[in-house]
C-alpha cells in the first residue's frame, strides 16, 4: 500500500493511495512442428484457414492447442494455450510463470494428438522446442517423416480416438 503525491506542471497537488501489484514474469514457448497432412514440401504448410474462407493471412495454417501436463503420473494439466500455427511450423504460446519441467502437448482438430518425447525444462523465461528435428522429439517416436530430416505430426483422426482407421474414412467420406 502506497500514498503516491502527483504535482503537475501549473502546480497543483494531489494525493492518492494506492496498492501496487507486480506482475507475474510469463513464459514464452517457440514451438515448431509440421501437420503431415498440411505439409506441401520444403518446410512449408499449406495456408488452411485461409483456404477455408477464415480470415485473410496467407502464413497462417491452422490452430492447435499446447498444453503443459505434469512430468509425474497421472501427467494432470497445468495450463493450455490455443495458438495459431505459421506455415513455416512455427508457433508461439504464452504460459504463466512455470518451475519445473512439463511434457508438452499439441492437439490439432484432425491429428493424433502428440506429446514431447520427454519433460522440458521451464528455469528460463524463453523455452525452444522443435517436433520437426526427428521422430525421437515426440514421444514413442510418433510422427512421419515428411521428407528427408522433416518430421511432422500424423493427421487423420477426424473423430479425436486417438486412432486414425476406418471410422476416420467414414467421416471423410461422407464430407466428400
Amino acid at each position: 500500500f502506497y500514498n503516491v503525491r502527483i504535482e503537475d506542471d501549473r502546480g497543483c497537488v494531489s494525493n492518492e493511495d494506492t496498492t501496487l501489484v507486480a506482475s507475474p514474469c510469463n513464459d514464452t514457448l517457440n514451438l515448431k512442428l509440421f501437420l503431415q497432412g498440411y505439409y506441401t514440401g520444403s518446410s512449408t504448410m499449406t495456408p488452411v484457414l485461409f483456404n477455408e474462407g477464415v480470415g485473410s493471412s496467407t502464413t497462417i495454417t491452422d490452430s492447435i492447442d499446447v498444453q503443459l501436463r505434469d512430468a509425474v503420473s497421472p501427467y494432470s494439466l497445468i495450463d493450455t494455450k490455443r495458438v495459431l500455427l505459421q506455415t513455416n511450423g512455427e508457433t508461439q504460446a504464452i504460459f504463466n510463470d512455470q518451475t519445473g519441467s512439463y511434457y508438452i502437448v499439441v492437439t490439432h482438430r484432425n491429428g493424433l494428438q502428440t506429446w514431447s518425447a520427454a519433460p522440458v525444462s521451464f528455469a528460463g523465461s524463453l523455452i525452444q522446442y522443435d517436433f520437426s528435428t526427428a521422430a525421437t522429439m515426440a514421444y514413442g517416436d510418433n510422427q512421419f517423416e515428411v521428407e528427408p530430416g522433416i518430421w511432422a505430426l500424423y493427421s487423420g483422426d477426424l473423430n479425436q480416438d486417438e486412432n486414425i482407421d476406418l471410422l476416420d474414412a467414414s467421416i471423410l467420406e461422407v464430407d466428400i
